[in-house]
């Protein structure tokens, strides 16, 4: 960095302008990131403002526009002011850089040297109930293979002004348009040629200008209307994330042998509008078991009913006697976008205990999440009986042994382990029921693992800072009535090997333990 020598501070005088580029760039560090654009009620919402120019270019920046007084105040544009050395100056050089504010609150830069860079400066503003604040303007200064030639005439005032608006202010689902329209004027006493508009967004489209066009020359005085258009993406709606757009405007005059440019920035911000949800309705055929080996059909249908979409849906419905759901388009542990359905079905044989029951009653659930929250829904489905109830004496013998068993799977994939069917029950002994299996938790499951109430079900998270981030992929672990464990991988990564235990009883009530390990490949 060049050696800074020669510091004047003080008011704005006669043909010294204004103008640090690179050198008060690198005396005041400025972050590269603009400051958000957010604030309590009340509170003022400062943003940084952007521009470029030549190193022989003499600079006005309008940055109060692109910033927002808080409630009920306008900014008093006379207060602005440079922090500098422990004060706020209204005029400060280095080496020939200067810096001059403004009457109107405009901010000049000059720079008769040949050096360019990446800088920016400070500025303070007070509002008019007396509160200060603090933004920033980010520069680029390029290079230019003379310095300039002349010194600029305090007469000549270049100035801009843009206002920026976003319709509509809010948006709900994919596909809407949203329109982002800048009025861009000349406030100064000069015209500015060679039109330029840009967006800091790169969703909006390029800008068609009227009745000005882009690269067209400004009279003073006079105003252009500009817009541009952003489709609105799911992925904006599923982040819950505001669409904010930062248009800089700028133009150039050349009197004798002095070029220079005004330059101004405004911001406006659409915000999503999110409803997630989710439904599920259940039926079963046919509505009524008149005999003890009569087959029920149920039918489970989840809807996404709101607009964001939904992830790692799982569909619970461990009725005894029902088996592992199945369920298409959209698999277990699957997506689902904003209205779409899918269909679980499962089939069910009633058991001693439930024969001879005139109704049954049974209720089944859904979850899914979104990346913020997580959202349930149940359905009740009915079923009449008139079949006899049958034989419920179970008989004895020795105690049932459970094996472990082991599956792989990939991810998206979800796989129905007959976990029972490798357990052992002795020539006399009652068989296993498969209602009375429940989960349990295992020492090698990782931190966040959650045992849901009725120990039918478990899930494992996905490990990461956050929903967006993930680092690998989780599962849950699902039993049905008939005491299979459905395996559903979450996530679009592989997971590390899960493993989890259970605990399953034979009709005379005497348990056993066993575990089930799952691997989750790509």
């Amino acid at each position: 960095m060049r050696e800074l020598r020669r510091v004047r501070v003080g008011r704005p005088r006669g043909r010294q302008m204004a103008g640090l580029g690179l050198v008060l760039g690198l005396a005041l560090p400025v972050a590269s990131v603009c400051v958000p654009a957010s604030a309590a009620p009340g509170d003022a919402v400062m943003r940084e403002s952007r521009a470029t120019q030549l190193a022989s270019e003499v600079l006005t920046v309008e940055a109060l526009d692109n910033n927002d007084p808080p409630a009920g105040t306008t900014w008093d544009r006379s207060s602005v002011c440079i922090p500098w050395q422990g004060g706020c100056v209204k005029r400060l050089e280095l080496d020939g850089f200067v810096k001059v504010v403004n009457d109107d609150g405009t901010i000049t830069s000059s720079n008769p040297s040949r050096f360019g860079g990446v800088g920016g400066y400070t500025f303070r503003v007070r509002d008019s109930a007396g509160g200060t604040h603090t933004s920033t303007v980010a520069t680029q200064t390029k290079l230019v293979s003379a310095p300039r030639d002349g010194d600029p005439d305090p007469a000549v005032r270049t100035r801009l002004r843009v206002t920026q608006v976003v319709s509509p202010t809010t948006f709900d689902r994919a596909g809407q348009v949203l329109t982002w329209t800048s009025v861009v004027r000349n406030t100064g006493n000069v015209a500015l040629a060679r039109l330029v508009v840009t967006d800091a967004s790169f969703h909006v489209s390029a800008r068609t200008c009227t009745p000005v066009p882009l690269g067209g020359t400004l009279a003073a005085g006079a105003s252009t209307t500009c817009t541009g258009t952003m489709p609105v993406w799911q992925d904006f709606l599923d982040e819950r994330a505001d669409r904010t757009d930062l248009v800089t405007a700028s133009g150039k005059a050349t009197v004798g042998t002095v070029t220079y440019k005004a330059s101004a920035s405004a911001t406006a911000t659409s915000k999503p509008v999110t409803t997630p949800g989710l439904a599920l309705t259940a039926s079963a055929t046919p509505t009524v078991v008149t005999r003890a080996d009569q087959v029920v059909a149920y039918r489970f249908v989840a809807r996404n009913k709101g607009n964001e979409t939904l992830r790692d849906l799982l569909v619970r419905a461990p009725f005894p006697g029902l088996s592992a759901l199945v369920c298409a388009p959209v698999a277990l542990g699957g997506q689902l976008a904003p209205g779409q359905t899918t269909t679980c079905t499962a089939d069910r044989v009633l058991g001693a205990a439930q024969l001879g029951s005139r109704t049954l009653t049974d209720t089944g659930k859904a979850t899914a999440r979104t990346y913020r929250e997580r959202v349930n829904a149940t359905a009740t489905v009915g079923l009449g009986v008139t079949a006899p109830a049958g034989p419920t004496t179970p008989g004895s013998g020795p105690a049932p042994v459970a094996r472990p068993d082991v599956v792989t799977t990939h991810v998206g994939q979800p796989v129905v382990v007959a976990v029972l069917a490798n357990d052992a029950v002795g020539p006399t002994s009652p068989p296993l029921v498969g209602s009375s299996l429940r989960l349990r938790l295992d020492p090698q499951l990782p931190d966040g693992t959650v045992l849901w109430g009725d120990a039918k079900s478990l899930v494992v998270p996905e490990p990461g800072d956050s929903p967006l981030t993930p680092t690998a992929g989780g599962g849950a672990f699902l039993v049905s009535g008939r005491g299979e464990i459905t395996f559903v991988p979450l996530g679009f990564f592989p997971a590390p090997e899960l493993r989890v235990g259970y605990q399953v009883a034979d009709a005379a009530g005497a348990t056993t333990r066993s575990t089930l390990t799952v691997t989750v490949q790509p």
